[in-house]
């Protein structure tokens, strides 16, 4: 009764009858638009609940080595060096929660998305959400579930997740505008965010949000080839 235990959908049955996006898009839904995409720092949220050494910001330097190369092996060096240049002053409790967030939820978005597109059937959306929470004196950061407050436009109901303020209400009241317009259309785009073109693999097309929204085309490419090749 003291246990955790997580539940996960069951392939093989009526309602799953394969496994979704593996390996390439599902025909069944070759005609819905897709809107995919993930928070900079997701693990942040795990490690406030269960790693209260990463979230306090206080991993030193041989710890994030040693849990580096329990994750990869040897490839924890070139990880490493990677992470360190890719993040210039970044202390190794911010480096640990991006990688593990780059190698999860990040990159598995990516790879849902490049299906979606390779599918060529109705257009994918892609967004990396960089907005980083003031709560905990900052140390929650864009972490996991943050968006949706903003998707919902509920900033006010949700202080412990963004902090509330003008800063919060003025990007979730650009955000919330964008899932209405893609739930209405299928389309994302509105008058007070950038062009957000679709995602392709050619240019990877990625709305940013943030206090000053943007699209980049494949933002952080060199983390995306890294986490390709592990």
């Amino acid at each position: 009764r003291n246990e955790q235990r997580g539940f996960v959908p069951t392939v093989g049955v009526p309602s799953l009858p394969d496994f979704a996006f593996d390996p390439a898009a599902p025909e069944v839904s070759k005609h819905v638009p897709l809107l995919i995409g993930s928070n900079k720092h997701e693990m942040a949220y795990f490690t406030r609940l269960r790693d209260q050494e990463v979230y306090n910001r206080k991993l030193t330097e041989a710890q994030l080595s040693e849990r580096l190369n329990t994750m990869v092996g040897g490839e924890a060096e070139r990880v490493l060096q990677i992470y360190k240049q890719h993040h210039p002053g970044a202390d190794p409790s911010l480096l640990w929660t991006l990688m593990l967030t780059d190698r999860t939820y990040r990159f598995d978005s990516i790879t849902l998305a490049q299906r979606k597109a390779a599918q060529e059937g109705a257009p994918c959306y892609m967004y990396h959400f960089e907005w980083e929470s003031p709560v905990d004196d900052g140390k929650a950061l864009a972490h996991h579930a943050l968006e949706i407050a903003f998707a919902f436009d509920n900033i006010a109901k949700a202080p412990e997740m963004s902090g509330g303020g003008p800063e919060a209400q003025k990007l979730a009241a650009k955000v919330s505008e964008a899932w209405i317009a893609f739930a209405r259309s299928g389309n994302p785009n509105t008058e007070n965010l950038p062009s957000w073109p679709t995602y392709t693999t050619q240019d990877r097309s990625t709305m940013i949000f943030d206090n000053e929204c943007a699209v980049r085309s494949d933002p952080d490419s060199v983390i995306r080839r890294l986490w390709s090749t592990i």
